[in-house]
C-alpha cells in the first residue's frame, strides 16, 4: 500500500515531503500557545490588518477573557474545559489554524521541525 511504497521511495533534492497528523487538535493547543500564535501573526502583519481602532494588546486582553470562559454543557451538567481550546468555542477553529501555521510554516520554509518559537 501507500506506506510500503513510501518506505521504498528514494526522493532527491527536487522533492519535499511533509506530513502533519494532529490528534485531538483543539485540546492539545493550550490557550497560552494560541495567544502567542495570534500575537505573532498580529505583529507580523501589523498595518495590513484592519483593527477597527483596537490595539494588539487590547485584542489579546479580549482574547484572553474569551479563552478563560470555557464553560460547556455535557450530559445535563455544566463543566469547564480544563485543558486546551474548548471545542464548542467559536474562536477554536481560527486559533487552531493560527497555532498550526506557527508549526508548519517554519518547518516548510527551513526544512527543520521546531516548536521552540511557539
Amino acid at each position: 500500500m501507500f506506506l510500503e511504497r513510501l518506505r521504498d521511495a528514494y526522493p532527491n533534492n527536487a522533492y519535499v515531503m511533509e506530513s502533519f497528523d494532529v490528534t485531538a487538535q483543539y485540546t492539545n493547543v493550550s490557550n497560552d500557545s494560541a495567544m502567542r500564535a495570534i500575537f505573532q501573526l498580529l505583529v507580523e502583519h501589523e498595518g495590513k490588518i484592519k483593527m477597527h481602532g483596537w490595539s494588539i494588546q487590547q485584542l489579546l486582553a479580549l482574547l484572553k477573557e474569551c479563552l478563560n470562559c470555557s464553560i460547556f454543557r455535557w450530559a445535563g451538567k455544566y463543566c469547564s474545559q480544563a485543558r486546551g481550546l474548548a471545542m464548542g468555542q467559536g474562536l477554536a477553529p481560527s486559533l487552531a489554524i493560527a497555532f498550526m501555521s506557527r508549526v508548519e510554516v517554519p518547518f516548510s520554509v527551513s526544512g527543520r521541525y521546531s516548536t521552540a518559537d511557539i
